[in-house]
Order: C-alpha cells, then structure tokens, then sequence
C-alpha cells in the first residue's frame, strides 16, 4: 500500500479556540447572526412579509373567482341543457295532444287509418325541418305497432320493446337517458308521451316520440371553452360521461364501475358495447352520483388521461346538477391554467421588488464576500478530496458554524481515507469469493447440470460447487449447494472454510456422510457461532439412481417427465456447526428416468418477499419449472431468475439466492460416455 501523505496541521488563528475573547470576537458569532444582520441592513425581510402577505390575499380571492368562474361556466351550460329538454318534452307533449294525432291514433287499427295517417305524417315531417335538433319522431298505437314516422322503417313495427314505448303506454311521460341507435349508431335522448282520449285523461290510444339529436348535447357542450385547456363535459348519474370534446370520451365513465353497475346501465343496450371503460377521473365520480349534498360547487382531482392529452395530470373542476335530468355538467381545467393570474400576479410583485431588491444586493455584497469566503476554501480542499488527494485540508478561520465545519472536514478526511481502504478489501474480497464458485457448468455424459447464484450484498454465505471424485475413487461428479445462516463477510467467510473442508474430505474419496461428519467438525472447532446447511448429490444417469446426504438443506424436488409430477429426495440431519457429535446418513433414489428435473436450492428462492410482504412459496418454484421442463436446463434458470425479479418487482433482495437445475438425459448417452 503506498505511504500515506502527511497530514499538515491546522491553521489556527491568533484569535482561536485559546484565546480568552473568543466570545467577543465578531469571528465567533454563529453565521446565522451574521447573515441576519446582512439581510437586515438590506431591509429584505420587510418586504419579503409585504410581498407574502399581499400576494397570498390577492391570489386567495383571484382563486375564488376563478371557482366561481368555474362554477357559473356549468350552471350556464346546465341551464341551457334544462332549457332544451324542457321544450322537448313541450313538443312531445304538443304532438301527442294535436287532434290529428289523437284522431289517428284512435281509428289506428280501422280502415280510415290509412287516410288519417298523412296529416300526421305532415305534421312529423314540418316538426323535423322546422328544428333541427330534432333527430326523428313518430306516433304509436295502444299496441306499441308504429302507425306514423319520419323514419318508413317505424311504421308497422312493434315498438312496444322499448322502454320509452312502455312509459307512455303506461301513461307517464318519459325522458329517455341517452341511447345509441343499433343500425344508426347515432345518439339521442327519446321524449315520449301518451297520447289520450281526451285532455281530461281519458283512455290512452298511443304514444308520441320524438328524438333529440345527441349532436345538440354535444354541441352545447363543446361550444364552451375555458383558456387554452379548460372545456365542458356532461355525466349521467351513473358517472358515465355524455358529452365531451374528445369523442372517444362518449360513454366512458369517470372512474371504475362494479359488475352490478354495469348490469343497471345495460352498456350493450344503451351503448352498444359490451363494457363501458373508465377514465382517470375517479374523484369525480361521487359528484356525479350524487353523493354531495350541494348541486353547485367545485373541486379538484387527478387525471392521468388528462395528462395524456394535455401534459397535466392535476386538474380543477366547477360543476352544477341539471333539474331536468339527473345529469351533471363540469366545467375543468388543468391546476396550471388555474393558477395563471396568481402566478401572473405573483410576477409582477417580484418585478416591482427586484429593482429594491437590487439595491439591496449592491449593500449586502462587500459583507456576502467576507462570510462566503471560507465557504469556498472548503469548497476548494474538498474538490481536491474528491480528485483522490487525501492530504486536503480546510483552514480553520472563524468560530462559527463555518469554522466548525472546516473542523469536522479535516477530521473526516482520514476516516474516508481509512473507509476507501476499507472499501478496497471488501472488493477484493467479493472478487476471492466470485472466484471460489464454478467459472462454468460442467459438461456431463447423460447430464444436462446448470447453477446460479445471486448474492444479496457484496458477499455472501450461500454456495455451490461440482466437485469430481473420480481422481479419488468416485467415479462421478458430486453437486454440493449450501447456505450460511445470514449473508455477509461473515458468512462468506465460514461458506469458504466449508468449501475448504468440503474439498479436501471429496479428494480422499470418503462417503457423503463422512464428509459432512468432517466439514461438520471443521465448523464446530472455529466456534463460529454460526450454522450452515448442505446438501451432497451424486446422480447415476445410467443405472437412474441419485444419492444423497442432507445436513439440514431443504429436499430437492424431481419433476418426472413422465406423470408431469413433483417429488422430493427427502432426508437428512441437522445443520452443520451445530453439534460435533451429529452424525449424517446416506440416501438413495432408484427409477429416475431420462427427462426428469432435479432442482436444489437455498431458501432464498422461496422466502423472498414481494412489496405486499407475501413470500414466494415453493409451488410458484414448481409452476416456472414445470412450465417450462421442454427447455433446455439454461432456459429454466433463466426463467426460474426473470419470475423472482418479477415477483420481488420494487421489493429489495434480503437473502442469496442459488440454485442448480440437473435434466437427467438418455441410458444411450450415458453408456456412451
């Protein structure tokens, strides 16, 4: 390591920390009186409070016309709508009275029908030129059977199906909710009414209808807008929206409605789509349904389809209730254009104070220059610290808050130097450690064998390792896969004596359970306080046999191929580093058949924790590799990897997490080898 630079002392004034009038010394004072005697002399503060106060009053009531703005915008487009339904339902209910009507209406079903019927016909058709909102309109029978339209398709069919239709056969008057055509795919709102004897409530012979063209509504509503951003939009008492200037709003509701909401709105009927979607506008949606008390107000709320469209996602919101539907109008715009004239305002008083505040500034300077000069010279030793010059230190000038940083800089200094050293180790480290686990999987005969490990800090405790007994005897290559209790230098340090003790017991070529008696002794001879489970496997692809020894480690699970079925390779004793008396035993699997899986991992795959803290389990480590056992074994590690990142999703990762995935292959490929 190279030396390290001395450290040169520091520069103490004649007036520091020894001398007796410290506390006198105009260098002693805390920066805080120092700068508040400088803005005081500026007279900032004064005028700071003026400008706060006065603008905060004229922004508070510049925001209540604005609201009010807001509000008179929907009452006025309200009032307008209440105004065309309510003529509608006069022309309806002028039609459904006009003697022609009542006289076709009564010989409906006889023959002077036919001669009855142009009058009305007439009468429908000057109805429609004379107002154009008016889409269609068309008398019925008592049967609900058509008998006179400005549509021929009306005539002679059965109505009665339609609500509407029922109402005024019934006897109300009936304001339909808005209705999309099925063969037009235009919509409207239906006025029907029953069309009686006599005006004294005689017998009911039929029914009057006319159409509002949907158009209208929308024209009413998109006639309005409010600055740049701000328009009208028109709900129903459902939160469905009506009118709107996007047109591919229509019929969307403000928030997310239940199943049950969508069955009382019947969208196939009404719409003609399956499902109304929802829009971002959810803090609307009580307004709409009438849940406030007030039918005129304002608000605001969210919305990132605003956002979408308009680059804001805040918004304000003035709206007021129909009386004639249960409809609601709302007048909205972005919070930004809301607060246009206050940060207008806001503006022009810090124009007019800026040229004070100029003046001010030319005062303050020559005592800025004489506070702020310390500042940069531990600006300058701390951008020579930060190039790598340990050997940086501040002067320490004044007593105050400055020239105790400077104190706390220059006693920092070392304690970084002494961390970056520090630093450096645990990378090394990291790097020994890296270096310890397989650099790559081990290609053999009639075994496909791939292992991951992903540790949770720089170390960690948990391990793996393919380790070859044929030089001692073996004949095959045993799977070793640990975990040290915790994660860490610590257990990175006890997994490498593991490792050590592990590998030197596989070179003498001794059985499974009396290297885990070894390794078992090693740990418990360090009195480490710390234990570990390992778990040794040996696979004979050949004869279909596994053979294992557990201290402690979770079963191996085996997908067979076969029945598509998971078992586990059970068995086993208590970790290692526990008690120098365990002893360990040996386990065999027969019938193991070319395809099956076996996967071995440490508890960190299936304890990690999502953001709801819900753990991972072991069945979602069964589906990923059942769903995905016809890949190659790479292609299952990968899959095993990408469903924890995506289970853990912003969760952090608080354990190591390894695993090693063996497909057993062929009889002919293992007695080939």
């Amino acid at each position: 390591m190279p030396a390290r630079p001395a450290t040169p002392p520091p520069t103490v004034t004649p007036d520091g920390p020894r001398s007796g009038r410290a506390g006198l010394s105009p260098s002693s004072w805390p920066i805080a009186v120092k700068l508040f005697g400088a803005m005081l002399v500026a007279s900032l503060l004064p005028l700071s409070v003026a400008l706060w106060w006065t603008g905060a009053q004229s922004r508070h009531e510049l925001e209540r016309g604005a609201q009010r703005n807001m509000e008179l915008h929907a009452q006025s487009a309200a009032d307008r709508l209440d105004q065309l339904i309510t003529d509608f339902a006069r022309i309806a209910a002028t039609l459904a009275r006009d003697e022609r009507t009542v006289l076709l209406c009564a010989a409906a079903a006889g023959p002077e029908a036919q001669a009855l019927a142009e009058p009305v016909q007439h009468r429908l058709r000057v109805a429609v030129e004379a107002n154009p909102d008016i889409a269609s309109a068309f008398v019925i029978d008592a049967r609900g059977v058509g008998i006179a339209s400005t549509n021929p398709r009306n005539i002679g069919q059965d109505l009665s199906f339609r609500e509407y239709c029922r109402e005024a056969l019934a006897g109300r008057t009936h304001v339909s909710e808005f209705l999309v055509g099925k063969t037009s795919g235009e919509s409207g709102v239906y006025f029907s009414q029953p069309v009686r004897a006599d005006e004294a409530g005689g017998r009911i012979l039929g029914a009057a209808v006319i159409k509002l063209r949907g158009e209208r509504v929308q024209e009413i509503i998109g006639s309005v807008r409010i600055g740049r951003l701000g328009h009208l939009m028109l709900a129903d008492q459902h939160g469905v929206i009506l009118a709107h200037p996007l047109a591919y709003l229509h019929f969307r509701s403000l928030g997310p409605l239940t199943d049950e909401q969508q069955r009382a709105i019947d969208p196939q009927a009404t719409y003609g789509f399956e499902r109304i979607e929802p829009v971002d506008a959810t803090g609307l949606l009580p307004i709409a349904r009438g849940s406030h008390e007030r039918v005129r107000g304002s608000t605001s709320f969210t919305s990132s389809d605003g956002a979408a469209e308009t680059g804001h996602s805040a918004w304000v919101a003035g709206y007021a209730r129909m009386s004639a539907r249960q409809w609601t109008v709302f007048a909205v715009e972005p919070e930004a254009q809301f607060d246009e004239a206050g940060r207008y305002l806001w503006q022009r008083n810090l124009g007019a104070a800026g040229v004070v505040a100029a003046l001010a500034a030319g005062l303050a300077f020559w005592r800025s220059r004489a506070i702020t000069r310390p500042v940069v010279e531990l600006h300058a030793a701390a951008e020579r610290l930060a190039s790598g010059d340990f050997s940086a230190r501040a002067r320490v000038g004044a007593r105050d808050e400055i020239g105790r940083l400077a104190e706390a800089f220059n006693s920092m200094v070392p304690r970084l130097e002494e961390a970056m050293v520090l630093r450096h180790t645990m990378e090394l480290a990291t790097e020994i450690q890296q270096s310890l686990l397989p650099d790559r999987d081990p290609s053999l005969p009639g075994l496909e064998i791939v292992g991951r490990c992903r540790y949770c800090d720089d170390t960690g405790g948990d391990y793996y390792d393919f380790i070859d007994t044929a030089p001692a005897g073996g004949g095959a290559t045993m799977i070793a896969l640990g975990d040290v209790a915790g994660h860490g230098l610590p257990a990175a340090l006890l997994m490498t004596a593991a490792r050590a003790a592990l590998r030197c017991a596989a070179a003498s070529g001794l059985p499974l359970p009396v290297m885990l008696d070894r390794v078992n002794h090693v740990l418990n001879t360090d009195r480490n306080f710390r234990f570990m489970t390992l778990v040794l496997l040996v696979i004979d692809p050949a004869r279909g046999t596994a053979r294992w020894a557990s201290a402690g480690h979770d079963p191996a699970i085996v997908l067979h191929r076969a029945s598509n079925d998971f078992s586990e390779l059970a068995g086993g004793s208590a970790p290692l580093g526990v008690d120098d008396g365990m002893t360990y035993d040996e386990y065999t699997r027969e019938g193991l058949a070319p395809g099956d899986l076996i996967v071995i991992g440490t508890d960190g795959i299936w304890e990690a924790v999502n953001p709801e803290g819900e753990m991972y389990g072991k069945q979602r480590l069964r589906d990923v590799v059942r769903g995905n056992a016809r890949t190659p074994v790479a292609n299952i590690a990968d899959a095993i990897e990408a469903d924890l990142r995506r289970f853990r999703g912003s969760a952090p990762q608080r354990d190591d997490i390894t695993f090693v995935v063996v497909r057993i292959g062929t009889p002919r490929q293992a007695g080939q080898a």
